[in-house]
């Protein structure tokens, strides 16, 4: 079996799919922001990744903002809420504020998450964590970086020159053969436009 994904289409604001942006707590770059929300048809504010959001720019406004509540800023809330966002308080101290966020995207909608890659060791872990632990497809974006795993199939992976690789992606190659009894975690520089 082959499965073709291209991650060309996310970085240029466009879906062939469904996406949920998940937005968590961790510092985000403006111009992958913009690409990323208008690529995706849901859009949620992990506790304070709301703050992030705000700080950016807060004239987008996510679908919800979810999490126990302990980072979201008191002006950034009723920013929000002013504007109509729900703000869900969840107290479940057994998951975290991303794991909340997650139950609320349909299992037939790809994830990606806005940081997780940076910052906090144990945040890092967790997030890269899930990429093995959830049969769905999660595609994690930092300021630098982007990563999401390939499973045990045949992948095309198109990648038309945006990103560079340590698989020696050269611009005359825009996709990959990818042939694997295990699951591989890919990751890539974003490059700016």
């Amino acid at each position: 079996m082959t499965t073709i994904w291209t991650c060309a289409e996310l970085l240029r604001g466009e879906s062939s799919r469904r996406y949920a942006l998940i937005i968590v707590n961790q510092p985000i770059r403006k111009d992958v922001l913009d690409r990323v929300w208008n690529a995706a048809q849901m859009r949620l504010c992990a506790d304070g990744g709301g703050n992030r959001l705000y700080n950016v720019d807060k004239s987008y406004l996510p679908d919800m903002i979810k999490g126990d509540l302990d980072s979201l800023r008191p002006d950034v809330r009723e920013y929000y809420e002013s504007r109509g966002v729900p703000v869900k308080h969840d107290s479940d101290e057994y998951s975290t504020d991303l794991m909340k966020c997650i139950v609320e995207v349909p299992e037939d909608v790809a994830l990606v998450l806005l940081g997780g890659l940076s910052g906090r060791v144990d945040q890092t872990v967790h997030t890269m964590s899930l990429l093995h632990k959830l049969e769905r497809d999660i595609f994690v974006l930092s300021e630098e970086s982007m990563a999401w795993l390939l499973r045990k199939v045949h992948w095309d992976t198109s990648l038309l020159g945006n990103l560079s690789t340590s698989n020696h992606l050269l611009p005359e190659h825009e996709v990959i053969r990818i042939e694997t009894s295990k699951s591989v975690l890919w990751t890539v520089e974003i490059r700016p436009l």
